[in-house]
């Protein structure tokens, strides 16, 4: 039969339509979806004593009769679960007392059955005994001791015929019903002293009550039966309990016990199941046979107003797997009860018949008359049936002693086979994620030693770049050493010739006040030609044979030179034979003077063309020195960064060395490309250097051959025409523009490019410093570097 579970609630009118259908008996939780079908819900409106008479009455016949019965009930703690089982103030009995009352009424009913009475005295009458207990996790106290120290070394011991049994539990013999209440009290004073605290308020703690009642008959033929009252408290700590998570908390450990054994019995077959006692707590191997054996039970689930959403669903939950679980009890109620009366049927026919033999009532003959054979026959063949069952019965208990011996010692086998094979288990478990770990921990060494023989090649064609550059650098500095030193001889050689030209321009201003003053001087011409020698012995005499002719304007002709050149027309002489007119010393004069302004000219060329590639030359080197310097200081950078790197993917931590080889991989592969890049801009650099040097060189000749021309042009005016220019020819400043703009110059942008070159080559730098070009660089040690 099932276990049938039956709800007492104290619903208001609102939670009772949200919560219960009455039309399917069946309850809802607010929260988890659980819900549960019960046989009956009644209102706490109903008497106790009617509660009594319609769901625990037919369990007290059952138990009399020789079956195991149990009553369980549960509920939080303020939902008139204590009214039910012990009574309050309208109805001072409860179901305990209400059932131990009607046990002795149904016994003394059918004492007719027994040649004795209760009693204590008597081996064969029947008998009653009383145990209680408290369960509260692993601890056990007996509520009829009062010694602690005894309570305490209570435990429970599994036997074949009788289940699991408490050693050292007191068993109190019960002859009477007030025998038997006054004990009751007793024991229920002693029990709210632990279920309640000082302050009167109810143990969250989960705990379980027992009272059992132990029948014995008296007679051989009928095994001794038990009635169990039980009672479930605690159950608030069912909001601390998930079916998946991992048990450590041992203050609910009686309870998520309880919980899983009804998922397991709900999910098995009917009869009596096959639990492995060792998974159990106390309260469950005390609660096996009465949930999945050979019992009669009855569940209460008391419902307080307003419940508790997740208990309520917890509570449900439990009572729900509680209806799907089929016990085997021999009889049940109502065959209880149909065989009750049919024992006390034939027992009233016989000695109904046995008084009218011996009586002669009724029609009946004399006692001394033999029965009728048909009676006797009967009566024979009854007896020799139950004689037969009784025989039956007898071997299929030494069958059923001799099976669960049989099952007990496989089980052990079992057990141990399977603590063995567990361990085993584990072992293997361990070995493979040792294995796994071992794989794991081989492939990061393999990737590290790769990445570090990449990083090892990639830092070798780094060395080699470094020392192509320094190689570079080392020839561009030994270029501008040669440069420098060309340039400093070239000063030296223009402050000689600055001199040289001083002291021309200081002799030129002398012949020019003697030749205007028309003052002769003796030693003038020797001077003049000493002069001249010491010119021609400085100055190479071929400079001024590649000079540009000059292309002089006519002059204004005095009447001399007139007449002459009229009289050198009528003879046929050339006309330009006036100059033999002048003065020999005074022709040799303005050729010396011609020779000097020419040559002071060329220097006058060659000092601003030195002044200017001088000032080229610094430049180039400051920028060149700058351009060197900062990418020196760059370079060392990019290695501290790849040491950096290098270092990270030798790190233990997986994620961190894996990124750390990404951005090695994409910082050196940047760099190289960045190399070559920086390699190209250096050479287009250069060549343009090179190139703008030479065009400007170019440039800066050609405008002063212009001007060197323009200047001898003016110098012959001067001197001609005694000190009258009359034509001033083209600017200095617009011979120069025509000059570069005849070269067609480019634009140099050697600074800028730098600049360029420097931001090109910094992975992060700031929007505001960028500079411009021109600007000066970060000064480091100009010392090639590694």
């Amino acid at each position: 039969m099932q276990i049938e579970v039956i709800a007492r609630h104290n619903f208001s009118y609102r939670k009772y339509n949200e919560m219960l259908d009455e039309h399917s008996f069946t309850l809802y939780s607010d929260s988890g979806g659980s819900s549960c079908h019960f046989k009956d819900i009644i209102d706490c409106s109903t008497s106790l004593r009617e509660t009594f008479e319609k769901n625990l009455k037919p369990l007290i016949t059952a138990f009399v009769s020789g079956f195991n019965a149990c009553l369980f009930s549960m509920g939080e703690s303020n939902s008139g679960q204590n009214v039910l089982l012990h009574g309050h103030a309208t109805e001072v009995q409860g179901l305990m007392q209400l059932g131990l009352q009607d046990i002795f009424e149904q016994l003394n009913q059918d004492q007719y059955k027994y040649s004795y009475a209760l009693s204590t005295s008597n081996e064969h009458s029947p008998k009653l005994f009383l145990q209680s207990f408290f369960v509260q996790g692993e601890k056990i106290v007996d509520l009829q001791n009062t010694d602690a120290d005894e309570s305490s070394e209570l435990q429970v011991l599994s036997t074949i015929e009788d289940g699991p049994v408490i050693k050292g539990l007191i068993t109190t013999p019960i002859h009477t019903v007030h025998v038997a209440l006054g004990r009751y009290q007793d024991v229920m004073k002693r029990y709210f002293t632990l279920a309640y605290t000082l302050d009167g308020h109810a143990n969250t703690d989960p705990a379980g009550f027992f009272l059992r009642v132990l029948f014995l008959p008296g007679s051989p033929r009928l095994k001794k039966s038990t009635l169990t009252f039980f009672s479930l408290t605690g159950v608030e700590c069912l909001t601390d309990y998930t079916p998946m998570e991992e048990y450590q908390n041992p203050r609910i450990d009686a309870i998520r016990a309880l919980y899983s054994l009804i998922d397991q019995l709900s999910s098995g077959p009917p009869g009596k199941r096959e639990i492995p006692m060792y998974g159990l707590s106390t309260l469950t191997r005390l609660l096996t046979e009465e949930l999945g054996g050979n019992c009669c039970t009855r569940v209460i689930l008391s419902i307080p107003p307003s419940p508790n959403p997740q208990i309520h669903a917890a509570l449900l939950h439990m009572a729900s797997g509680l209806t799907r679980i089929t016990n085997a009890p021999v009889l049940n109620d109502e065959a209880a009860l149909l065989l009750a009366s049919r024992y006390r049927e034939m027992n009233f026919f016989l000695e109904d018949a046995f008084h009218r033999q011996h009586s002669n009532i009724c029609g009946f003959p004399d006692p001394t008359r033999v029965p009728e054979p048909a009676a006797l026959e009967n009566s024979q063949n009854l007896r020799y049936h139950i004689d037969d069952l009784n025989g039956r019965l007898q071997r299929l208990n030494e069958e059923v002693a001799h099976a669960t011996e049989e099952r007990v010692r496989i089980s052990k086998l079992w057990l141990t086979s399977e603590e063995d094979r567990v361990i085993i288990a584990d072992k293997f478990a361990a070995s493979e994620v040792q294995i796994q770990e071992l794989r794991i921990k081989n492939q990061e060494l393999e990737s590290i030693a790769a990445k570090a023989l990449e990083a090892s090649k990639r830092a070798i064609e780094l060395k080699r770049a470094n020392d192509l550059l320094n190689n570079y650098c080392s020839e561009l500095y030994s270029k501008l050493d040669q440069c420098q030193n060309e340039l400093d001889h070239a000063a030296t050689q223009n402050e000689e010739l600055s001199r040289e030209l001083v002291h021309q321009m200081a002799k030129q201003k002398t012949l020019l006040n003697r030749l205007v003053r028309g003052t002769e001087d003796k030693d003038l011409q020797a001077e003049m030609e000493n002069e001249l020698k010491r010119i021609e012995t400085m100055i190479d005499p071929t400079i001024a044979s590649h000079n540009a002719p000059v292309t002089a304007k006519p002059r204004t002709l005095k009447p001399l030179e007139k007449d002459a050149q009229k009289e050198n027309v009528r003879s046929g002489k050339p006309v330009n034979a006036n100059k033999d007119l002048i003065p020999k010393t005074l022709r040799e004069k303005q050729t010396k003077l011609m020779k000097n302004s020419e040559l002071q000219s060329q220097i006058v060329v060659l000092k601003v063309e030195r002044d200017k590639a001088h000032q080229d030359s610094e430049q180039s080197k400051k920028v060149f020195a700058r351009f060197l310097d900062h990418f020196r200081g760059r370079l060392v950078y990019h290695i501290n960064g790849i040491t950096h790197l290098v270092e990270s993917v030798k790190s233990d931590d997986q994620v961190v060395a894996d990124r750390a080889a990404h951005g090695l991989r994409r910082y050196i592969r940047h760099l190289l490309t960045e190399m070559n890049a920086a390699n190209k801009v250096r050479e287009a650099q250069l060549l343009n250097v090179v190139e703008r040097m030479d065009i400007e060189c170019k440039v800066t000749r050609q405008a002063m051959k212009e001007i060197l021309t323009a200047y001898i042009y003016l110098r012959s005016q001067a001197i001609e025409n005694d000190g009258c220019i009359t034509d001033l020819g083209t600017p200095p400043l617009e011979l120069v523009d025509a000059a570069t703009r005849s070269m067609k110059p480019t634009d140099f942008n050697l600074n800028l490019s730098a600049m360029a070159l420097a931001v090109s080559t910094e992975a992060k730098r700031k929007p505001g410093q960028l500079v411009r070009a021109g600007n000066r660089f970060p000064r480091v040690s100009r010392k090639p570097q590694n």
